[in-house]
């Protein structure tokens, strides 16, 4: 069964390891892998995190925020697919090295895809964890079809923005 997030039908690709002026793009492991996002000039992030592919602009734009008003670098992991999830060497290296790592998606607290992946991480990363991994979920709520009373529910860029600030604070 193939999913697909209806948001990234109106999304550019990116292309030759650029994403945009200041983060690039590597992919990480086997086929089918991961999406690495990152900023090039920065050694081990103050936080990494895990989206499915239709959350990553919105993680994008809270890694932006992060670094242009709060001076927090963080780097953003994709996996290719989400189930099941191959949590590789190269990824787990990357999660290992960080400060936190913050798992995100549009899911309603409890029994989500975020709560499931960061049950996976916690064994292997027992040893490196500074804190529990994060979790950023949509509100717990029916979703609404009015677009301004939908953002309202679902996980935006500064949902991710105030976890992650919150976390290291």
């Amino acid at each position: 069964m193939l999913f697909e997030d209806k948001i990234l039908y109106t999304r550019q690709a990116f292309e030759n390891g650029v994403v945009d002026d200041l983060f690039r793009f590597e992919l990480l492991g086997e086929r089918p892998g991961w999406a690495r996002v990152f900023l090039t000039e920065v050694g081990a992030p103050d936080c990494v995190l895990v989206t499915p592919g239709g959350m990553a602009h919105r993680a994008l734009s809270a890694m932006r925020e992060l670094l242009l008003n709060d001076e927090v670098a963080c780097e953003l992991l994709v996996p290719a697919t989400l189930y099941p999830l191959a949590l590789e060497e190269a990824v787990l290296e990357r999660l290992s090295a960080a400060g936190h790592v913050c798992v995100a998606d549009d899911g309603s607290e409890g029994g989500t895809w975020s709560a499931e992946v960061a049950r996976r991480l916690y064994g292997p990363l027992w040893p490196t964890l500074r804190q529990p991994i994060g979790l950023v979920n949509a509100a717990d709520s029916i979703l609404p079809t009015a677009l301004h009373l939908e953002r309202e529910i679902m996980v935006q860029d500064s949902t991710i923005r105030s976890a992650v600030l919150g976390a290291l604070s």
